[in-house]
């Protein structure tokens, strides 16, 4: 699978991030007093700092050329509490069972991205160079661990390792148990995932609240990553007004899958009708069929506003 280019990862990163609605003050670190690695608050928190939108495309070029998305056996901290020096603190973590595959650091002070690392078995890694911006070093267990400073650096060495299959191979081997004391679950649904934002004030603490907050999550992540980029193709395809009504509105102009996702429907624009919010909603809720590939209303449905050019309500 092709990645996409470094500055485009990390545009879109920064879009989800102010989808999510998420408060970035100005950056100042603060260790730990925030409920753990799996808190709502550390997610928060991790996302208003400054380099988030890099370390988010890390992470989620990582998990997606290792093939964690269709998964469950892995876990992802949040802003983890570290012992030491407080100069360099990770912003996240991908494991598997408890062994580390995927981390990313970022410097204190400035909230931006100092390292990354990719740990693989010493027998998976055996033959694999680094790439000529990135350095090889050894865990204690006798893994060999990838790092570099860059998403193009990662991007680079993530091409290498996957045509080696190195990747999956790691994973295959070390897969293990979902550690709930260890993942975070927000952070978990906006990487694990290929309505209007709202403000929280507190933390989700029902298992109900936190479970509407990771889909709210992954509905938000499926959008930008998903359905923002295809919405921009079908404008350009069918031109920029609603398929039914003709209303030439581009800010309320929105995809509507003729075939749904949930159903397998493809993400083409061939799958595609480009309609207005409200004769969206419509479609969805068949009150407007397809009849010969043109958009009409249902036998015996309601008018739904507005109406197409040329036709009056009765």
């Amino acid at each position: 699978m092709a990645i996409e280019d470094a500055d485009t990862l990390i545009a879109r990163e920064r879009a989800l991030i102010a989808d999510l609605n998420i408060d970035r003050p100005a950056w100042r670190f603060q260790r730990g007093r925030r409920g753990g690695t799996i808190s709502y608050a550390s997610f928060t928190y991790a996302l208003s700092m400054p380099d988030a939108p890099v370390a988010l495309a890390m992470l989620r070029a990582y998990a997606e050329k290792a093939g964690l998305l269709d998964t469950e056996k892995w876990s992802v901290s949040a802003m983890p509490s570290w012992a030491g020096a407080t100069d360099l603190q990770r912003f996240a973590t991908i494991s598997s069972a408890n062994i580390e595959l995927f981390y990313v650091w970022f410097e204190s002070r400035t909230g931006e991205v100092a390292d990354w690392g990719i740990r693989l078995p010493a027998d998976v890694a055996e033959g694999v160079p680094a790439g000529s911006e990135s350095s090889l070093g050894h865990a204690d267990n006798g893994d060999v661990s990838f790092h570099g400073e860059t998403l193009n650096q990662l991007l680079d060495v993530l091409d290498e390792l996957d045509a080696r299959g190195a990747l999956a191979a790691t994973y295959e081997r070390r897969q293990g148990p979902r550690r709930r004391d260890w993942h975070n679950p927000y952070l978990g649904a906006l990487l694990g995932t290929s309505s209007d934002p709202v403000n929280h004030d507190e933390e989700p603490e029902s298992p109900e609240d936190i479970e509407f907050e990771r889909r709210y999550i992954q509905r938000l992540t499926r959008y930008r990553l998903h359905q923002a980029p295809l919405r921009d193709a079908a404008l350009k395809r069918y031109g920029a007004q609603c398929m039914y009504c003709g209303l030439e509105v581009p800010e309320i102009l929105e995809a509507a899958h003729i075939i749904p996702d949930s159903e397998g429907g493809a993400a083409s624009t061939e799958n595609i009708r480009v309609l207005c919010a409200n004769h969206h909603i419509a479609f969805d809720a068949k009150l407007i069929i397809l009849v010969d590939g043109e958009l009409a209303p249902a036998p015996g449905a309601p008018e739904v506003p507005p109406l197409p050019a040329g036709e009056a309500a009765v």
